[in-house]
């Protein structure tokens, strides 16, 4: 062995190749347990796109945005009265905000003893299963509950018939009511699999982890003073072997690696004497590098959502017209045309199938002002 050996260490990764190992999560498949089937291991998939919606800040704010527009003042019947009293604003602004951040949205259905809709309530996507039928591209006939996927021992899976699937049971061997049913609303992007939709910005989301472990990267800048790069000498080298000097660095390696690690390299000798001399090791260039990625990222997941206008959502960017007032004018008409209309096209049509049960037909009222985008 030789007296000294010293090994580098790349402490942040870059970016670029976090997204590809997040790639692996957001590219998930089917996955089947007995009678169910998720998306991906224990519904990975949607607990991924929740963790894009709270830790981006670019696609939280247009995530919260847009659904704002969509519900506008919320679901009206054709008389012009809500129906609040079946479907409260709360639970509609969840499940257009469960079919905006995930592609996929599902609502408990319950029935009052005349066999009218009682109530409709949201359920969190990441709760839902689908049910295995005799055929995947079967329509499924059911739906599994689980307050936790992760920890399927410690939850109860319960099964709910599809819409308009429910029979009717006895209550207290009395009085005879529907089941409870789930009605699931799945978005147009199933090209990976039969059973869950993309959301339609699933092409921005490697730039929500960039955004989210950017922040990361920085915060532990701040955290370390902005220390440049140390060197740690671990003397006595001559008492490991190569595999024993493998596993340190392996050991260094995982805890101070990744976007919130500390920038170090380690040096293994045999001696105080034979150390190697401690030296600082600046990134040049390395604020100049994270505004560029930075607004790389920004750019990237707007396009995603199909944003022309980030002010509409709460991100300033210089517009290029003459008038304020006429950019969101002419931002506010290709956004009423090309995003919000379908958005609540597919949800007026979803709740108008289950409203129909009750003879009620509702409409999404707009909000009341010069600048409504119904």
């Amino acid at each position: 062995m030789k007296n000294e050996k010293v090994f580098a260490i790349n402490y942040s990764k870059d970016l670029l190749d976090i997204i590809v190992n997040k790639n692996s999560v957001i590219n998930g498949d089917i996955k089947r347990y007995g009678d169910v089937y998720l998306n991906g291991t224990n519904n990975r998939l949607f607990i991924e796109l929740d963790k894009c919606y709270y830790n981006s800040q670019t696609n939280n704010s247009v995530i919260k945005r847009f659904v704002n527009y969509v519900i506008g003042e919320g679901v009206y019947n054709e008389n012009g009265l809500s129906v609040e009293d079946i479907l409260s604003y709360d639970d509609f602004e969840k499940i257009a905000l469960d079919y905006k951040k995930s592609g996929n949205a599902a609502l408990q259905i319950v029935y009052n003893a005349a066999g009218f809709i009682k109530k409709i309530y949201h359920i969190d996507i990441k709760c839902i299963g689908v049910n295995v039928e005799d055929d995947i591209t079967d329509e499924p006939t059911a739906y599994w509950y689980c307050f936790n996927w992760s920890e399927k021992s410690k939850y109860d899976q319960i099964k709910y018939p599809a819409f308009g699937k429910g029979e009717m049971i006895y209550v207290n061997d009395q009085i005879s009511i529907k089941q409870d049913e789930i009605f699931y609303i799945k978005g147009k992007d199933t090209s990976y699999n039969h059973l869950f939709s993309r959301p339609d910005y699933y092409s921005g989301l490697k730039y929500c982890y960039v955004e989210d472990n950017l922040g990361k990267f920085f915060l532990r800048q701040i955290e370390d003073n902005f220390t440049p790069a140390v060197i740690i000498n671990i003397n006595g080298g001559d008492n490991y072997d190569d595999k024993q000097l493998d596993q340190l660095v392996d050991s260094y390696t995982e805890k101070f690696t990744g976007p919130e690690a500390k920038r170090f390299i380690v040096s293994v000798n045999s001696g105080s004497a034979n150390k190697t001399e401690i030296e600082t090791i600046s990134v040049p260039d390395l604020y100049k590098e994270k505004e560029l990625v930075e607004k790389t990222a920004i750019n990237k997941i707007l396009q995603s959502h199909g944003v022309n206008n980030p002010s509409l959502f709460g991100i300033i960017k210089p517009s290029g017209f003459s008038s304020e007032a006429e950019d969101r004018e002419v931002s506010l008409n290709d956004l009423k045309i090309n995003l919000i209309r379908p958005y609540r096209r597919t949800l007026e049509n979803a709740l108008n199938k289950i409203f129909e049960v009750n003879n009620i037909k509702i409409t999404i009222k707009d909000v009341e002002s010069s600048n409504n985008v119904g």
